[in-house]
């Protein structure tokens, strides 16, 4: 029977379920807007950079398509120039004669075949002449227009953007000659609308041209409040599409600028960048704005993106919620599985560290029963190495016919027993060394101490040199060991080497000595090893022992290296040492 003050236990167990489930589910849901919030303001800065690398390529592809327009207005206009008829005409100021020679050459085939709107002649002192273009209006002065006083002085083809009555135009004028005199210029010109249409098929992108608001005051074309649009300083004039029209006009005032940026609008997210375009005298007079009314896709990306979202966090809330439930049986059931797992891994441990100290115990009686077996046959060895020097000593004061004969073999029987005696002692050492059994002294030892006792040691009059200040240093480590490593250097070069001259040379780097000990030479035979030669095999290869591995195990004892020279023209060794 249940206490009335108790609640069940399975009751309890449940209603902390469902408190955990509505904390894992406002957990999911908070996550999943953040992801969301993120993964959009991603996708609209990656539209915004895909947008402004558009801007870019439509500047570019402007400016080309511009540059090749003026390229034909500029043969145009020299073709025109080098008409004699024209420069007679224009010699004579002839007006009816050139009238007759373009206005009608200018209406059946330059404006409708070419796409000119202006075809004009200068008089030298910069008066318009004439317009074929536009016959009645003549006689006004030009000369105040960078692009003709520039073509009449330096008698040169001029072209550009130029800020005409009309509006912007490109225009190309090339000085006309005629009998070696300068009797004008003639000017042809078209509108920027097409180069402007061209970038704008090129990039998918909107575009609205204008000129500085206070320079179109004085252009001779009607205001059209209709599709005009005042904007930052500018007159809005042409559009690529009524839709660039209705989306600069949404726009907020100050946002026609340079920066590439998305405005907010009427409900509107509107790409806009604004790229300043100069006439032939280099001023700014005239802009491009690019848009693009980005409503449709961020409004798409948006429901993508919380459509995907809501799917991913559905999901791992309904996966949370079924772990939440079930959560006993599968922590069970991990458990039993992550511990038999656990154990077989702690199994395999254990053998793996039996097997390892098996092959160290292996490894350590190894080189114990050698260090035994060395040092149970020094003894025997010194023993028998005096008795035969004695007899060898004996036999050869001996008159017996054959005691020289017994003397000989003695003494070659001690001198074999010596070179095996050094071996042993040397194997002995290095195995003090490699294994840590040979005691090491931890004090500071001054190099010229050691070098001290090198010069005797080298044979067939060979000298040792110290370069610099080397003996000058000190290093770290035991003065005794060092001291035989080195001498098992010098000996070595003076038994394997053809050289002169000794050089030990040495300098600190950092908290190392780094140092040679080598001369121009060469080896008498092949060059002495150091990796893993052992005592006892050059013994067994009939060689004389030099104590080379010795030297190599007490450099790196001390905390160094040492190295054979490569050098085909210097014999000798490097090495490392710790300084103090």
């Amino acid at each position: 029977m249940q206490l009335g003050g108790e609640e069940p236990e399975g009751l309890a167990r449940s209603r902390r379920q469902i408190v955990i489930a509505i904390v894992a589910g406002v957990a999911v849901v908070g996550v999943s807007v953040l992801a969301a919030v993120s993964l959009y303001a991603g996708a609209k800065q990656q539209l915004v950079s895909q947008l402004d690398v558009a801007s870019e390529r439509f500047e570019t592809v402007f400016r080309e398509a511009v540059e090749s327009r003026l390229q034909s207005l500029r043969l145009g206009a020299e073709i025109l120039a080098r008409d004699e008829g024209i420069a007679s005409a224009l010699a004579r100021r002839d007006r009816p004669d050139l009238a007759q020679r373009t206005v009608g050459f200018y209406n059946e085939s330059l404006a409708p075949r070419f796409r000119l709107s202006i075809l004009g002649f200068q008089t030298p002192d910069g008066i318009m002449f004439f317009r074929a273009h536009r016959p009645s209006l003549l006689g006004d002065d030009a000369s105040g227009r960078t692009a003709v006083d520039r073509a009449l002085k330096s008698r040169i083809s001029i072209s550009g953007i130029e800020l005409g009555r009309i509006g912007p135009e490109l225009r190309a004028l090339t000085p006309v000659m005629y009998r070696d005199a300068l009797v004008g210029s003639v000017e042809v010109g078209s509108g920027v609308l097409e180069p402007l249409q061209v970038a704008g098929r090129a990039t998918g992108l909107e575009f609205a041209f204008a000129v500085d608001e206070k320079l179109s005051e004085g252009l001779d074309r009607p205001s059209n409040a209709q599709a005009d649009i005042v904007r930052d300083g500018a007159l809005y004039f042409s559009f690529s599409s009524p839709e660039a029209r209705a989306t600069l006009e949404l726009a907020p005032a100050g946002a026609s600028l340079a920066e590439p940026r998305v405005l907010e609008a009427n409900g509107r997210s509107i790409f806009m960048k604004t790229i300043p375009v100069n006439d032939i005298g280099g001023r700014p007079v005239t802009r491009i704005t690019v848009l693009r009314n980005l409503t449709p896709q961020l409004d798409a990306l948006r429901t993508s993106i919380v459509l995907r979202t809501s799917v991913v966090g559905a999901v791992i809330l309904l996966l949370l919620l079924f772990g939440l439930f079930r959560f006993r049986n599968l922590r069970a059931s991990l458990e039993r599985s992550f511990a038999g797992r656990l154990q077989e891994l702690r199994d395999k441990a254990q053998a793996y560290d039996a097997a390892r100290q098996r092959l160290r115990d292996v490894d350590a009686w190894k080189v114990s029963v050698v260090n035994e077996f060395i040092l149970l046959l020094k003894d025997p060895l010194i023993a028998v190495q005096g008795a035969l020097e004695s007899a060898g000593t004996a036999g050869a004061g001996s008159p017996h016919p054959a005691g020289p004969s017994s003397a000989s073999a003695l003494t070659f029987a001690a001198t074999e027993v010596r070179r095996l005696r050094a071996a042993l002692d040397s194997q002995l050492e290095l195995i003090g060394l490699r294994n840590g059994w040979r005691p090491v002294a931890s004090e500071t030892v001054a190099l010229g101490s050691v070098l001290a006792s090198l010069p005797g040691l080298l044979v067939g009059g060979a000298a040792l040199r110290v370069v610099g200040e080397a003996d000058q240093l000190q290093v770290s480590g035991d003065g005794a060991l060092l001291r035989s490593a080195f001498t098992a250097l010098v000996v070595s070069l003076g038994r394997r080497a053809e050289i002169d001259i000794v050089s030990f040379s040495a300098e600190p780097r950092g908290a190392e000595i780094l140092g040679r000990l080598a001369g121009p030479g060469r080896w008498r035979a092949a060059a002495p090893r150091l990796d893993n030669t052992a005592p006892l095999a050059a013994l067994s290869a009939g060689m004389a022992d030099d104590g080379l591995a010795v030297a190599r195990a007490a450099f790196e004892r001390l905390g160094g290296s040492l190295e054979l020279l490569a050098d085909d023209h210097e014999v000798g060794f490097s090495f490392k040492l710790r300084t103090s």
